[in-house]
């Protein structure tokens, strides 16, 4: 008898371990598009392409809400709206109307916010930097700040006489000179390619897991209802406007507003004279985060900085040459403008900016731009 149950044990929990394994691999599998509350995720799954993103991918949501939200656990912070974003063959954000045969004059280069995360196809700064200028610009925002990177893509797209704008948030540090001209790890670019595609495809495979999304969504419910303690209420600061209206932020927004910055520029000389040497022109677009905008506008201002980050670089840049808009003057006026109207630049429920930000953004760099040129036809 007790040989009998050590023989069926031992047939058994082999059939269980295996069992387990092919479910797991199977809820692996499941579409991110079934769970996803927003395109970030299901897009950057499978990043095999040059760009950031999933190559050909397409996501829409007539129901996506932001990340503070979620990372808040309160489904009554949410503000819904429809979402698509699209992806060219090469891992890229893909304007509307976009063909193989666009004649690109300008590309974008920075995080999320150039990309458009929480906007549609529609909105994305290169669109309305399209409908500003007149200057079809390719989307790279995802892109690493890296010459590497970068010179590849302009060659790829025939880019001469162009320009190219870094969209830079505040958070972020400058990267250094060695950090923007890099140099291959490994000698063979077909082998690294393909190694990296797999890395790639792995990494997406099993970081993701649509079964575990679900029960994380069932724990949140729990702990919502009050059946489990709250492990989400310091993820976020919900603060009051002048008025009463609510604002959300990250908590380390809050603690980048008085945060000591370096000013180590070589990278972005390094970037400007590399792009020059090609006809290109290198332009910052300084972005600020949604607390560093909206600060003096809170119910219970906090004490202002000496002098704010964005403005120090921009003088700074400035001095050493490089062309800059900051957007922090331009944001805050439209900020206090807007807040009787119950309007804002960033949207309710996320850091990211609105499509009114974003439309603000594009109008601020051409105007800027006109301005540059008007003064240069004036000394000639």
């Amino acid at each position: 008898m007790i040989t009998g149950t050590r023989l069926s044990l031992g047939r058994v929990i082999p059939l269980v371990i295996a069992m387990v394994m092919v479910l797991d691999v199977a809820a692996h599998a499941l579409p991110a598009e079934w769970v996803a509350f927003r395109a970030w995720e299901v897009v950057t799954r499978y990043p095999i392409g040059a760009g950031h993103f999933t190559p050909n991918a397409h996501y829409e949501n007539e129901d996506s809400f932001g990340d503070l939200a979620a990372l808040a656990n309160r489904p009554d912070w949410r503000a819904y709206r429809r979402e698509t974003f699209t992806v060219d063959r090469a891992g890229f954000r893909k304007n509307p109307g976009a063909t193989d045969s666009t004649v690109y004059k300008a590309i974008i280069i920075g995080d999320s916010f150039g990309v458009g995360s929480g906007v549609s196809d529609n909105e994305t700064l290169a669109v309305e930097l399209e409908r500003e200028t007149g200057r079809p610009t390719f989307n790279a925002a995802s892109l690493p700040i890296d010459l590497r990177h970068l010179l590849p893509l302009v060659d790829q797209l025939r880019i001469s006489r162009g320009v190219v704008l870094y969209e830079y948030l505040e958070r972020e540090d400058l990267p250094s000179s060695s950090l923007v001209y890099t140099q291959p790890l490994i000698a063979n670019e077909r082998v690294f390619r393909a190694a990296s595609v797999a890395a790639k495809v792995w990494k997406g495979f099993w970081d993701i897991c649509p079964l575990t999304i679900l029960s994380q969504g069932f724990y949140k419910r729990l702990e919502r209802e009050g059946a489990l303690p709250d492990d989400y209420g310091g993820n976020v600061v919900a603060a009051s406007l002048r008025g009463g209206s609510r604002m959300l932020f990250l908590p380390s927004e809050i603690a980048n507003f008085r945060k000591a910055h370096a000013f180590d520029l070589s990278g972005m000389l390094t970037m400007r004279d590399a792009l020059a040497a090609r006809g290109l022109e290198f332009r910052m677009v300084l972005v600020p985060e949604k607390h560093t905008v909206y600060a003096p506008l809170l119910a219970n201002p906090p004490a202002e900085p000496s002098a704010l980050y964005l403005n120090v670089l921009e003088e700074k840049l400035r001095a050493a040459g490089i062309s800059v808009v900051n957007l922090l003057p331009v944001f805050r006026q439209a900020a206090a403008e807007q807040l009787s109207t119950g309007r804002r630049l960033y949207l309710d429920d996320d850091t990211h900016w609105n499509a009114d930000g974003v439309r603000l953004a594009a109008e601020t760099v051409s105007d800027s731009e006109r301005k540059e040129l008007t003064l240069v036809l004036k000394k000639q």
